[in-house]
């Protein structure tokens, strides 16, 4: 299960993903293996035409001697609604390398195709789909179309490129021209979590003095806050460290990729949140 970056557990609409898939268990997996089913038969002919004839099936069943179940993972949630992907991955007689990946979101098989497939990643037309399933992806892929809309109307804010740019003057200019300094950024995200996510701590230290909210949460982040955002960060660039400390080609690597200087500013922005009363 991915946790949001900071949080100490699974977010409320991770946990309902979970809690629908234990009370739903027998017939999210019949979809599942319907879907599957669906998808090879239209397999079936194209490879055959390629001189790699898959063996034939009949019926669902007839797939498990050809699949073996690997793993279920959940996904974060998705903008606007916390949407979830609940993937299963396969390994596949027909595709060693690559394996067998199904993501579902309420039960709805929505994607197929190689295991990344299980985190929602979609393929072009879904031939093999039932009209439900066609509604699904299409719900589906309006919210990756929103996320990428969020992208792109992000990189056009001012003020998450004065962020960025850990730029002072332009912050503080865009705050007494009216612009709220806790107002979520396009991505549903607070400016000071992102902030420490870039690892600026110039422009954290400037949205403290603004009256950023040092506890303010992003949406669908579970139960992260600034504080245990910037704690995991500074451990994951300390276990970094450690592990490129082992060799001395990869501590080479570290050291020219700027490795210490992403851990000193993350470990700057620790302090920063702490000194104003993070919790």
């Amino acid at each position: 299960m991915l946790i949001p970056p900071g949080a100490r557990q699974p977010t409320l609409e991770q946990t309902a993903a979970v809690e629908f898939f234990l009370a739903n268990e027998q017939g999210v997996c019949a979809n599942v293996l319907d879907a599957i089913f669906r998808y090879y038969r239209l397999a079936q002919p194209g490879e055959a035409k390629r001189g790699e004839e898959l063996p034939r099936v009949e019926s669902p069943n007839d797939l498990f001697r050809l699949i073996d179940f690997e793993g279920m993972s959940i996904g974060l949630p998705l903008a606007p609604d916390g949407a979830v992907v609940t993937g299963f991955c396969f390994g596949c007689d027909w595709d060693v390398e690559h394996g067998l990946g199904v993501g579902t979101v309420d039960g709805t098989v929505i994607s197929i195709g190689h295991q990344e497939a299980a985190q929602g990643v979609l393929y072009g037309h879904a031939a093999w789909a039932t009209p439900e399933e066609q509604k699904q992806i299409g719900r589906f892929s309006a919210r990756v179309d929103s996320l990428q809309r969020n992208a792109i109307e992000c990189h056009q804010d001012p003020f998450f490129a004065a962020i960025l740019a850990e730029d002072a003057a332009r912050l503080r200019a865009l705050a007494n021209a009216g612009r709220a300094v806790n107002e979520l950024l396009p991505n549903q995200m607070p400016p000071l979590v992102h902030a420490i996510q870039h690892a600026k701590p110039e422009s954290v230290r400037t949205l403290l003095e603004l009256g950023a909210d040092v506890n303010a949460a992003p949406r669908h982040g579970g139960n992260a806050t600034p504080l245990s955002v910037a704690q995991a960060m500074v451990q994951r660039t300390r276990e970094a460290e450690n592990l490129m400390n082992r060799a001395w080609l990869s501590r080479l690597l570290y050291w020219w990729q700027g490795g210490r200087r992403i851990r000193e500013r993350t470990e700057q922005i620790l302090r920063l949140l702490r000194d104003a009363g993070a919790e």
